[in-house]
């Protein structure tokens, strides 16, 4: 029952029910049902040997096993566990063989394996080599069901836990199953209970022994005339854990104690210290030569090369291979190189032999010898971490070295703490202000709440004035996503005021931030306007150029200038960014494209850039790209499209803390509302509502939302409360164009206040709308501040402003509001008693909302064709019209040639996923097979309710 990475012992005691779970799990795997199981319990408990036995049973059966065993001195190590799982594996594969485990989205984890190139670390490249890292997983299992099997958990480094647990929730329906151990948490660790606490991880806890398992070991080491009093009390005093007992009673042997009653106090005195005893009476036994070897494997961790233990332990070749066979013999530590002890315990019983101090000089020492013998960046900061300050000379350069590597390679965490120790140096104050400016970047990624603090103290220190300037560039960026916007403009106005002299690119970048900022902070937008107006801007001054100029048309539309100068603007400022500042730059942009009607420009854009993003695994801004391509599809009509962007970007959300995250369910709620789904659009909006910021920029979407959901079930004074809030906040940052907010606010109090029988007010909101609109001219604005104001008119007033509407839509890309004015006043003619010629608009309105899967309005304009005397039949929904909008997206996907694998990874979801859609589209579609795709969704086109 010893707990250790070599073979499982012969026999193991009362853990039946666990090697069960673990049969059960590897056959899961083969059949496509992969799992986490997680063994946890204290120390010595046998959690290792279950392990170990888990590994032995799935390579019996056929399954590929990958080990990895994480260590207390590694934590800090970058993706050192998911490096022991793949690292050999992508090593030693043939180039075909690693073309092929790399292919797709895999290639985003190749940095991790000095297979690619290493990318800067922003929390968008750790997605990215998550993702990377998954898809590796399932390249691998491609050629047979695979297990992954790590030890010790609790020690494993954030980047790998977070794999893990990004894996986790992507087990249904793959050949993969993860077997792990952990022992019971002392501190809360988030990324650890997220794991245990995701539905797809299993808990295997196994207890301790009983008195008579106990009591057979006993008989089995010291004789099987032991007493049973005996054997009583070796259970009292070790608890039935396993790995205790087994030194005890190695103890126990070495010192001849009898295993009867009376020997009962002598055994009583040696169990509490069992371990240690054991492993100092194993070692006192041996030559000096393997002492020291034991002690410097404590100190260097797990898996020390045998040249690295060689120079700390101060032995040469022959020395240390009879003193690793002297250690091996005596069941300490594994004998073949790279050298680790059997147990964690066992490392740790002879590192505490070792004093505090000579510790510490210990680890002092081996980072200066691991430096000078070549070895890897993140062993040496290992043991950096561990030693004091001032006893390695060149500590802050090796920690900064160590830190470059772990943020090439994504690993955020391991950069952070190498940087936060190379703090304890003694520094100049410019060293130290370039240290702190570099740590508070990989901080801001990571969303660490020192990050302005940092900031602020490395803009005291450093003493460059252009440095100056880009750690408070730094500084206004962070304030601005810590929701303390006027303190950033403040930061970015000095910056710009001392530095004048800065390179015009710098400059530019100053002020693009600075527009940032002051955008979204009441009493500054007006100065973000005037420094737009007020500067000359090239498009070539570099990337805050781009950005000034974008945000121009953003401010211009938002604000009600001429929508040609606008869109002019944004679409300058767009095209001439590189796709990659696109996807992090195209907000700003992109809506102001948006309220121009530029709808075709805004999604050629987009589309572009998603290609990129899909490129480069970026999660985030694939995300937030699609919830902004749905929206640009929901202003078009193109409703069903639309939810598939959307369900796609909610998807794609790697957690639950990202910051557009409410954008994302508003906007979503607003299209499944046009959808007909009001309760799905409800509980979207509740499940994010708790967890918003007060401001006009992340309140706008779901108010609009809550505005709509509330009319759609007749509470039209919640929708008044909505609309006029909705107002008030867009109306206190400067957003006095309708075109700005879709639908507008006026536009949705008027309507509210018409259906609670306040008139006069319904028709002051809906005429200044559509005086602004006018000013505004774009179609889509304009014709439903139209419909709007003659829907609350009535009589022949109102039907010229429906028909004005409908004149004004019909040439515009805007193809649902369109069908809405149709269906106005297909109603409006029938309650003036022109019931035939109501007929044509009412059909018309049908057939584009059942095209566009505008379900709300569809059903108002088959209502109201039946008030004319007309028979519309009711839409069976078969083929086409019957799949759900993400079964429509992957059907097409599939269609144009791609295959499961390349859809999944396109769209961010499991191959899982990506199956059960495309089962469900052949069952709707009446087809077997991918090539009859094509022809099924051409063929079945949404159909249209003929009338009489």
């Amino acid at each position: 029952m010893v707990e250790q990475m070599g073979s499982p012992p012969q026999r193991m005691l009362e853990r039946a029910e666990e090697l069960a779970a673990l049969e059960a799990a590897i056959a899961a795997a083969q059949n496509g049902a992969g799992k986490l199981i997680v063994i946890q319990g204290p120390a010595g408990i046998g959690k290792s040997s279950l392990l170990a036995e888990g590994r032995a049973r799935a390579a019996e059966s056929g399954l590929t096993v990958l080990s990895a065993r994480a260590s207390e001195l590694e934590a800090d190590f970058s993706f050192g566990v998911v490096r022991q799982l793949f690292e050999a594996l992508v090593a030693t594969a043939s180039g075909e063989q690693q073309s092929s485990l790399l292919a797709g989205a895999a290639g985003q984890a190749a940095r991790l394996f000095s297979q690619g190139e290493a990318v800067g670390g922003s929390e968008e490249d750790v997605y990215a080599v998550l993702h990377g890292l998954y898809w590796l997983a399932l390249n691998l299992a491609e050629t047979g069901p695979l297990v992954l099997a790590v030890d010790d958990l609790q020690w494993a480094d954030p980047p790998s836990l977070r794999w893990l647990s990004y894996l986790a929730r992507r087990l249904e329906g793959v050949d993969v199953c993860v077997f792990a151990t952990l022992r019971p948490l002392q501190d809360e660790d988030p990324l650890l209970a997220e794991l245990l606490a995701d539905p797809a991880t299993a808990l295997v806890q196994p207890n301790s022994l009983t008195a008579p398992s106990v009591a057979e070991l006993v008989a089995q080491e010291l004789g099987d005339d032991a007493e049973e009093a005996f054997s009583l009390a070796c259970h009292h005093a070790t608890g039935g854990n396993p790995l205790l007992l087994r030194e005890l009673l190695l103890t126990l042997a070495a010192e001849s104690v009898a295993p009867v009653a009376a020997s009962v106090p002598a055994m009583e005195r040696l169990a509490p210290e069992a371990v240690t005893r054991s492993v100092r009476l194993r070692l006192s036994r041996l030559a000096e030569e393997a002492a020291r070897l034991a002690r410097a494997v404590a100190v260097l961790g797990d898996r020390v090369e045998r040249e690295h233990a060689a120079a700390l332990a101060e032995l040469d070749r022959g020395q240390i291979a009879a003193a690793a066979a002297a250690l091996a013999g005596v069941g300490l530590v594994r004998a073949e190189p790279p050298f680790s002890f059997v147990h964690p315990l066992v490392r740790n019983a002879v590192y505490v032999s070792i004093s505090l101090q000579e510790r510490e000089a210990e680890h002092a020492r081996a980072a200066e010898l691991l430096a000078a013998l070549g070895a890897p960046a993140e062993q040496v900061a290992a043991q950096l971490l561990v030693a004091p300050p001032e006893s390695v000379p060149r500590a802050v350069e090796l920690l900064r070295d160590a830190a470059d590597r772990a943020a090439a390679e994504a690993g955020l965490e391991s950069a952070v703490r190498y940087l936060t120790r190379a703090l304890e140096e003694p520094l100049e104050d410019d060293e130290r202000g370039e240290l702190l400016f570099e740590l508070a970047g990989f901080e801001a990624n990571l969303g660490s709440p020192g990050v302005i603090e940092h900031l602020r103290e490395a803009r005291s220190l450093v003493r460059e004035g252009a440095r100056q300037a880009e750690v408070s560039l730094a500084l206004g960026h962070a304030l601005y996503w810590a929701g303390d916007e006027a303190q950033g403009v403040d930061v970015l106005e000095r910056a710009l005021a001392e530095h004048p002299d800065v390179d015009v690119e710098l400059r530019r970048r100053l002020e693009a931030e600075l527009v940032v900022n002051a955008t979204r902070v009441a009493s500054q937008y007006r100065r973000a306007r005037e420094l737009l107006a007020d500067l000359d801007v090239s498009l070539d001054e570099g990337p805050g150029a781009r950005v000034l100029i974008a945000g121009k048309g953003y401010h211009a539309a938002v604000g009600g200038g001429n929508a040609e100068d606008a869109a002019a603007a944004a679409l300058a400022g767009l095209t001439a960014m590189s796709d990659e500042e696109r996807a992090r730059h195209y907000t700003g942009g992109a809506y102001a494209l948006l309220h121009c009607d530029r709808l075709e420009d805004g999604l050629r854009l987009l589309d572009a850039t998603l290609a990129d993003v899909r490129r480069r695994g970026a999660v985030f801004p694939f995300s937030s790209l699609s919830i902004t391509r749905a929206v640009f599809l929901y202003a078009g009509g193109s409703l069903i499209e639309a939810e598939a962007d959307g369900r796609a970007a909610l998807a794609a959300l790697p957690h639950q803390r990202v910051w557009f995250r409410p954008t994302t369910h508003g906007w979503l709620a607003q299209i499944l509302v046009e959808r007909g789904s009001i309760d799905e659009a409800a509980e979207l909006l509740d499940a994010v509502e708790g967890s918003v910021a007060p401001d006009a920029f992340s309140r706008a979407p779901l108010l609009r939302a809550r505005t709509l959901v509330a009319a759609a079930r007749g509470d039209h004074r919640a929708a008044l409360e909505h609309a006029l809030e909705l107002g008030r906040r867009l109306s206190s940052f400067g957003h006095t164009n309708p075109a700005a907010s879709y639908p507008a606010w006026r536009s949705l109090a008027a309507l509210a206040y018409h259906a609670l029988g306040e008139t006069q007010d319904a028709l002051a909101m809906a005429a200044e709308e559509v005086e602004l609109a006018r000013a505004w001219e774009a179609p889509r604005t304009l014709g439903r501040s139209l419909r709007i104001l003659g829907l609350i008119e009535g009589g022949e007033e109102g039907i010229a402003h429906i028909r004005e509407a409908v004149s004004v839509l019909e040439p515009s890309s805007a193809r649902v509001e369109y069908a809405y004015a149709l269906a106005n006043l297909g109603a409006a003619l029938r309650r003036a008693n022109k019931r035939a010629e109501a007929r044509a608009p009412l059909r018309d309105a049908l057939e584009l909302a059942q095209k566009g899967g505008a379900t709300l309005l569809a059903e108002h304009a088959h209502e109201e064709l039946v008030a004319t005397g007309a028979r519309p039949r009711r839409v069976e929904l078969s083929g086409a019209a019957a799949l759900t909008p993400s079964e429509r997206r992957i059907a097409s996907m599939a269609a144009d040639g791609l295959s499961n694998r390349d859809i999944a990874q396109a769209l961010f979801v499991t191959l899982r996923t990506v199956e059960m859609h495309l089962s469900n589209a052949f069952r709707k579609l009446g087809v077997s097979s991918r090539t009859q795709l094509a022809g099924a969704l051409a063929e079945s086109e949404t159909p249209v309710a003929a009338g009489s």
